[in-house]
């Protein structure tokens, strides 16, 4: 029975930490705000610093449908954002992956709690994405404005999270009783439903672990270079380049 468990919770946790890479790998890469940028008219220097401040402003409320305030579309769609606006992106992302049609499960199967805690681990990973950022140079030209700074991420995006661990920990802590639980669900309706069961029980203290794991880590700082365009009297950023420490020769 155990050995049961514990694979499908190695399942679990290897499928939700790639779609966490691939998630935050996305986030990583694109931003977006919804702050400053209504401030008063102003020099374009002001202006334009508030877009990007906007950018990531939004990316740290989680507010990803108000990206396109502060960066134009095409730079969503190059970064791979345009399907993260919308949490239900995630949702399907994991339940795919998850391969629940080959345990003869379906979205059905899984309870309100189980999904909210999918979701709220897709809302955290974008949220706590960008720790801090600063802008530490703006050039306007005409219509055309530089922008320079850097970006400190709230948690290392190359995360390696000891899953088999975290499993462990949580198969330990389960009780005798439910234990009996899962093995009566087994014997008596097939290990589907008892796939079910483990999954709508674990799955909200598995991710809720994951997540703790993760936000313990230690993000990196980029540097920011962003290309921001006034078109029909509108400052957009229409690129957004982010250059590790490795690729400048600054890292220790």
């Amino acid at each position: 029975m155990k050995s049961r468990m514990k694979k499908s919770l190695c399942l679990l946790g290897a499928v939700m930490i790639g779609a966490a890479i691939v998630f935050s790998g996305c986030g990583s890469s694109a931003g977006g705000g919804n702050g400053s940028a209504a401030a008063e008219k102003a020099s374009p220097e002001s202006e334009v610093t508030a877009v990007v401040d906007g950018f990531f402003t939004t990316m740290q409320s989680g507010e990803l449908s108000k990206l396109t305030d502060y960066c134009s579309q095409e730079v969503l769609d190059n970064q791979e954002l345009a399907g993260l606006a919308e949490a239900e992106s995630f949702d399907e992302m994991f339940y795919e992956s998850f391969g629940l049609e080959d345990m003869g499960l379906s979205e059905d199967d899984i309870s309100d709690e189980a999904k909210a805690s999918v979701t709220n681990m897709a809302n955290t990973i974008v949220r706590e994405l960008i720790g801090s950022y600063t802008i530490s140079d703006v050039s306007v030209n005409g219509d055309t404005a530089t922008v320079d700074g850097t970006v400190t991420y709230g948690y290392n995006t190359d995360f390696d999270i000891d899953i088999d661990g975290i499993n462990d920990e949580v198969m330990s802590d389960i009780p005798e009783d439910q234990m009996s639980e899962y093995a009566d669900v087994y014997m008596n309706e097939g290990e589907a439903a008892m796939m079910a069961k483990i999954m709508n029980d674990l799955m909200p203290t598995l991710l809720d672990r994951y997540t703790e794991a993760l936000l313990e880590s230690e993000g990196e700082t980029d540097q920011i270079q962003a290309t921001v365009t006034k078109t029909d009297g509108k400052w957009l950023i229409t690129e957004m380049n982010l250059i590790s420490a490795s690729e400048t020769g600054d890292s220790e």
